[in-house]
């Protein structure tokens, strides 16, 4: 795979939580202008799952941090290195987060004011796509990586060591909000999960080279996008046994991720490399297009 492309955000939260399937695909082609983030041109971009008001954004050459859901940002928060592709917000607190770059992992805290490389993670090669933290276990990080012979790499010592999971090439990793046990990864040969932290992982299913998410109350919800390729925001309503393609959202997707603790759960969002601004999808449900059981 290519580098991550430097892109302005999009961001659509989508307020559904979804907790069954219907015969029919669920439509994502509602959506409510926010803002736009200054015409910055994040590779990545997060919540915190401690305060839903503090943002955490990442571009090639820093990090920000938002204290009012994007309206403004901090000055660059650098470490000594360039390339930054990966960020993970720590859910017990919103003054700090993980981020990944060229150089290895660094953790960020006081709300920027300090920046400490972790000890783990160097020399095995690719790009850290994507970092996750479980909500309940801030000691233990999941990263994404391709090209590699083990595409996620987990630590239960906040960076220290890094054990290798037995997976392909990861572009993408997401830990569920509700169950830390379940895991999905979107690697190259399709989306695999495990529901044991990582002891086993299923079979791969579903699109490959995919950005994966998870719904905020159902582990077995998540949903999952080819990565800035022309194809739809799939979901799974079965712990990605199978898939079903929505309609009417967007395409050349290059971020998912949810938050949990909003209104009705299940708060998607998504960076696309399409259109400028920040977007909310709008309840699919209220629309009429049974996404699931709310």
């Amino acid at each position: 795979m290519g580098l991550r492309l430097p892109i302005r955000v999009v961001l659509l939260s989508m307020l559904v939580g979804l907790v069954g399937a219907s015969s029919a695909a669920a439509s994502l082609n509602r959506w409510a202008f926010v803002t736009d983030p200054s015409g910055m041109a994040p590779t990545q971009v997060r919540f915190t799952p401690a305060d839903s008001s503090v943002m955490w954004m990442v571009d090639e050459f820093g990090t920000f941090r938002s204290t009012d859901r994007g309206a403004s940002w901090s000055s660059r928060i650098s470490a000594p290195c360039l390339g930054y592709s990966a960020l993970a917000p720590d859910p017990t607190t919103a003054d700090a987060a993980d981020v990944a770059c060229g150089a290895g992992i660094f953790r960020i805290s006081g709300g920027g004011s300090t920046v400490t490389q972790l000890s783990g993670l160097l020399g095995v090669g690719g790009r850290i796509w994507e970092l996750a933290i479980p909500a309940d276990q801030p000691s233990t990080i999941y990263a994404a990586i391709d090209p590699s012979a083990n595409g996620v790499y987990q630590s239960t010592d906040a960076g220290a060591t890094w054990q290798p999971m037995p997976v392909p090439s990861a572009l993408s990793v997401a830990v569920a909000p509700s169950d830390s046990q379940v895991v999905y990864a979107g690697t190259s040969a399709g989306v695999v999960g495990t529901t044991d932290g990582g002891a086993t992982w299923s079979s791969a299913a579903g699109p490959i080279d995919a950005m994966v998410a998870v719904d905020s109350l159902n582990p077995s919800v998540a949903f999952a996008a080819p990565y800035n390729t022309s194809g739809p925001i799939s979901v799974t309503t079965d712990g990605g046994s199978s898939w079903t393609a929505t309609t009417g959202g967007p395409t050349h997707v290059q971020q998912l991720t949810t938050v949990g603790g909003v209104v009705r759960g299940g708060n998607l969002r998504c960076m696309e490399k399409q259109r400028p601004g920040l977007y909310m999808a709008l309840d699919p449900a209220r629309a009429g297009n049974r996404a699931g059981g709310r």
